[in-house]
């Protein structure tokens, strides 16, 4: 994972995460909160629910209610493609991670 990518989180505070996805063929995509300790490493993952995109069309995907655990310190947010086949282009934008 690149490091400009961590998102400094706290385990007394509770997430949301949201990310735009697109692609030129239909896909199946879920976001993902990774969470991580304070040199990098990975800890633990929370994953929202599989989504199948319609071609051409950005869809929201977002996932709420994540509680970092003792030791998470930092977090990265995810779009994990599935079943994209040769010559697709995927695209995804606008990604947070925010607590209330």
């Amino acid at each position: 994972m690149n490091p400009g990518w961590y998102a400094p989180i706290i385990s007394t505070s509770t997430y949301s995460t949201s990310v735009w996805v697109r692609a030129t063929a239909s896909v199946t995509v879920d976001v993902n909160l990774d969470l991580l300790n304070s040199s990098g490493a990975y800890v633990d993952s929370v994953s929202g629910p599989w989504v199948t995109l319609v071609p051409d069309t950005w869809t929201q995907l977002t996932l709420t209610g994540v509680k970092p655990a003792s030791g998470e310190t930092q977090a990265v947010v995810e779009p994990d493609f599935s079943q994209a086949t040769t010559g697709t282009v995927i695209y995804w934008d606008d990604m947070s991670a925010t607590s209330p």
